[in-house]
């Protein structure tokens, strides 16, 4: 009798690990078949500005672990005023031996000089994204910003 269950173990085992692995392979021929980044959050920016420089920090969650995040402003050459703040993500799951699935926040930054009045924008992932902007006390270029450790949810 242990022999048997021993075998039902091990083809189920081994079923389970042949569909993990062909799916795996699946991602990797075609990344546009990862889920998309679910909900509609807020995204908190803090903001700070001193001799010349502004200074904005904030927290994206993403689904998973394996993500990569790089932050840039863009700037409008014809009014200097404006600014357009670009979080880009990347899924790098396929790419990565070991990956959490449990939601994880990822610290974005970006310092960019310009005059004292300026108006952003706001991108995720080339969207325009909901975001709440808070002006914080930090002092200067490499000072640290205070972040709110929450994030609201829009519905």
């Amino acid at each position: 009798m242990l022999k048997w269950l021993f075998l039902v173990v091990l083809i189920l085992s081994g079923a389970g690990f042949a569909i993990f692995h062909f799916k795996i392979q699946e991602l990797e021929k075609n990344p546009a078949k990862l889920p998309p980044i679910e909900g509609r959050e807020t995204v908190t920016i803090a903001h700070a500005y001193k001799d010349g420089a502004h200074q904005f920090g904030g927290y994206v969650y993403l689904p998973n672990s394996c993500h990569t995040v790089t932050t840039r402003i863009i700037r409008d050459e014809k009014v200097i005023e404006k600014m357009e703040l670009r979080v880009d993500t990347k899924d790098m799951q396929t790419q990565t031996a070991l990956c959490s699935m449990l939601r994880t926040r990822y610290y974005f930054s970006a310092l960019e000089e310009g005059p004292r009045d300026i108006r952003f924008t706001f991108r995720l992932n080339g969207k325009e994204h909901d975001h709440r902007l808070i002006e914080s006390s930090a002092t200067g270029v490499g000072a640290t910003l205070e972040m709110p450790m929450t994030s609201s949810t829009t519905p």
